[in-house]
């Protein structure tokens, strides 16, 4: 299933949240669902740019080292915020970069 560089596959599923899929030293997968971020529907201001949000904080975590499990739940963290904002990008996120 996975090339011998691809270590982790991460599939969002909408408002569902996302599946990791990981390879293990004896080259078979892990599969682990991992929780949307915990916010109610009364709580959503727009949901336009949170899947982007997501994805730039799981890239940028990861190429800070981060790892994957914390890497994924910095990504989570992002889209929480942009769901909760009518910017597609909230500003606070805007000023970490």
């Amino acid at each position: 299933m996975f090339s011998a560089e691809l270590q982790h596959l991460l599939i969002t599923i909408d408002k569902s949240g996302c599946v990791l899929v990981t390879k293990t030293d004896d080259r078979s997968t892990t599969t682990k669902y991992i929780t949307p971020p915990s916010i109610t529907q009364q709580e959503v201001v727009s949901v336009s740019g949170a899947g982007d949000c997501f994805n730039s904080g799981f890239l940028s975590a990861m190429l800070h080292n981060f790892g994957i499990e914390k890497s994924v739940e910095i990504a989570k963290d992002c889209a929480n915020k942009s769901l909760r904002s009518i910017d597609a990008v909230p500003e606070d996120l805007l000023l970490r970069v």
